[in-house]
């Protein structure tokens, strides 16, 4: 991943600058120094706002109907592949000051009976976590600091025969861009969408527009343009923080909701944190690959007396997983992704495809630990035997395509 390559990069460039030509080092220096472990994962979602408030500087002129049933099936759609990146933190653009008012909102979302708001806050943050089974969402927006005094940039240029820079060649071409794309996300499926507003290119080319226009006003002593833009970048970093402060232990996978024009700042951000590896969002919404393992391995077919179908239509298929002491299942698959709670643990042996060892529990669990949802994805051959004194038994959730 791009994130990985990045913070390698960075580490090799302090190594080899350590190695550089100097006075003897000791031993222990020489290695450098030591690297946390597995860094925090975080893929940024950059969209559109699907029920714009009029604040950018940009006012669209064509709306987005995402409450109807055809839009309201790419959002399920879009949802259910970014539940296989398995997210355990779900932040989105809601003040940070405001973490109580959002706890109030998505646990009014939650509790169901309101009519739907077509936002992205909830068609995709709430939406997600909800599915996830997350019992709060994450607010990370901040307040943007301007430079004081504030001098005014349009002002400015009026006073000093700038006018030209405000309305310049290059700023008329990003207006141009911006209706274009105004009326793109119109006619364009809403996952390929946001993979092209999410592009590394079209993210640099939306981000230069902060540096045309008013941000060209000013002298060689004064830069009223360039400080105008510094708000920016101060709000963006911002949210960084706030993303780090969230991200409090490795193995953590955030996912950022958020307008994709703060993208850009964060992404580089991101790749340059040794704290985060940057998931691309390419990776997470390109189009599943066909199932490759055929009807006969599927969990009810090859190992029929482990998994007992309670419940089965076009929606949902709903299994008792049950494992025995001392039993090992036959090989088997689960193609759709799923919810599963564990309600009574044992100790168990994982074997992947190969009939390789993956996983083992290092001892006999509690059994009167909480019952808590977990998200899986489709597993290809696989086998659980289950190698202590308990039985195990859980509700597999297993959920269609078109459910």
């Amino acid at each position: 991943m791009r994130g990985a390559i990045a913070r390698a990069t960075w580490i090799a460039l302090v190594l080899g600058l350590a190695a550089a030509p100097g006075p003897p080092a000791a031993a222990d220096e020489a290695a450098g120094p030591e690297w946390p472990g597995p860094p925090v994962e975080l893929a940024i979602l950059g969209t559109f706002h699907f029920k714009d408030a009029g604040l950018d500087s940009y006012r669209p002129q064509h709306d987005v109907d995402i409450l109807s049933p055809e839009r309201q099936a790419e959002v399920a759609a879009l949802v259910e592949r970014l539940a296989g990146f398995r997210p355990n933190k779900i932040a989105v653009e809601w003040p940070v000051a405001d973490q109580a008012g959002l706890d109030r909102r998505y646990a009014a979302y939650r509790a169901g009976g309101s009519p739907p708001s077509p936002d992205e806050l909830e068609q995709l943050g709430f939406r997600l976590a909800a599915a996830l089974g997350h019992q709060r969402v994450w607010a990370v927006d901040a307040k943007r600091r301007f430079y004081e005094p504030w001098v005014d940039p349009d002002e400015y240029a009026a006073a000093h025969g700038q006018e030209g820079r405000l309305d310049g060649p290059l700023w008329e071409l990003y207006e141009r861009q911006l209706r274009y794309e105004d009326e793109l996300k119109t006619r364009m499926p809403l996952a390929d969408y946001l993979l092209r507003i999410n592009s590394p290119e079209q993210l640099a080319l939306s981000h230069g527009q902060y540096l045309v226009g008013n941000f060209e006003v000013g002298s060689s002593t004064e830069y009223p343009g360039v400080d105008s833009k510094t708000a920016w970048f101060n709000r963006n970093l911002k949210i960084f923080a706030n993303l780090q402060r969230i991200a409090d232990m490795e193995g953590d996978r955030l996912l950022l909701v958020i307008g994709s024009g703060h993208v850009p700042i964060l992404r580089h951000a991101a790749l340059a944190s040794p704290q985060f590896e940057l998931v691309e969002l390419a990776e997470l919404l390109a189009p599943a690959p066909p199932w490759p393992w055929p009807d006969s391995a599927d969990a009810v077919a090859a190992a029929p007396d482990s998994h007992l179908v309670v419940l089965d239509n076009e929606r949902v298929r709903v299994l008792r997983v049950v494992i025995p002491p001392g039993e090992r299942e036959p090989m088997h698959t689960h193609r759709w992704p799923s919810v599963m709670l564990v309600d009574q643990p044992a100790r168990i042996r994982y074997y992947g495809a190969d009939g390789e060892l993956r996983f083992e529990s290092r001892s006999e669990p509690d059994p009167s630990s909480p019952v808590t949802p977990d998200w899986l994805g489709p597993e290809g051959l696989h086998a659980v035997e289950n190698v202590g004194s308990l039985p195990f038994g859980a509700w597999r959730i297993e959920l269609k395509p078109d459910g």
